[in-house]
């Protein structure tokens, strides 16, 4: 086996078990969504996150201004951590800067 092989390989593997371990998340964090909802819309940081991401919008949005400014510098860590931040809004966890779920679309 090639070694790009075997690298995709791992990625998708490693994508999979985060996906996992965040939905797994969600559902044991369920009986708190309920009393700690952020005014916050879920839609308005998953558009921020896909179109703007790169620029850490979606985390000025969230009022989470030093991630923000990090993401901003680093491009939203090569496009890794955009694409975290995607599936964890995605999978409803997100929170904003007072520690409560984005739940409201």
């Amino acid at each position: 086996m090639s070694f790009k092989v075997l690298f995709v390989i791992i990625i998708i593997g490693a994508i999979i078990g985060l996906v996992s371990v965040l939905f797994y998340y969600v559902r044991k964090q369920e009986r708190h969504i309920k009393t700690r909802i952020s005014d916050k819309s879920l839609l308005a940081v998953m558009l921020l996150c896909l179109f703007f991401g790169m620029f850490g919008l979606h985390r000025f949005y969230l009022g989470k201004i030093g991630t923000g400014l990090l993401m901003l510098f680093t491009a939203g860590g090569a496009g890794i951590w955009v694409f975290i931040d995607f599936i964890v809004a995605a999978a409803g966890i997100m929170k904003d800067k007072e520690g409560y779920f984005i739940t409201k679309w």
